[in-house]
């Protein structure tokens, strides 16, 4: 499924992503039109849910499919693009914990009697984070909304 994406900041960089459902992955693609490198700074969505670190193959004039890792640190994830260049990130999720949404209530019973607990567990959900300024005119921003 094909993830909406903003960039502020550059006219010279484009951005798409690609959500991947039934294995929890996330690949995003960004291009720089511009002979200047650039510093971005990705806003991670919340799916896929466990998303600590991106792959990231990285080409530009020369060099190609250049391989590394970058982390991601709590909502954000910062890569360099260069001039002319593309670098594609590719993350899978991890498993969560479950979260319980139901506590078991109390019961009063005889000594030795057998007692049920009923518990409702579910994994936790997230809304995307909303969009925010560049720091300054070589740091761009991406946005990628589920």
């Amino acid at each position: 499924m094909r993830v909406n994406t903003t960039v502020t900041g550059s006219p010279d960089l484009n951005a798409s992503a690609y959500y991947q459902a039934d294995n929890q992955t996330l690949t995003v693609v960004l291009v720089n039109s511009s002979a200047t490198p650039a510093s971005v700074q990705l806003a991670v969505p919340p799916v896929p849910a466990g998303l600590l670190v991106f792959q990231t193959f990285t080409s530009s004039e020369g060099n190609y499919w250049q391989g590394s890792t970058v982390a991601v640190s709590g909502t954000q994830a910062s890569v360099s693009v260069p001039g002319y260049g593309i670098v594609t990130l590719y993350g899978a999720g991890g498993a969560l914990a479950p979260s319980i949404s139901s506590q078991p209530r109390s019961q009063t019973v005889n000594a030795c009697a057998t007692v049920r607990f009923n518990v409702t567990a579910n994994n936790p959900t997230a809304s995307a984070s909303e969009p925010g300024s560049p720091d300054s005119s070589r740091f761009y921003r991406v946005v990628l909304r589920p």
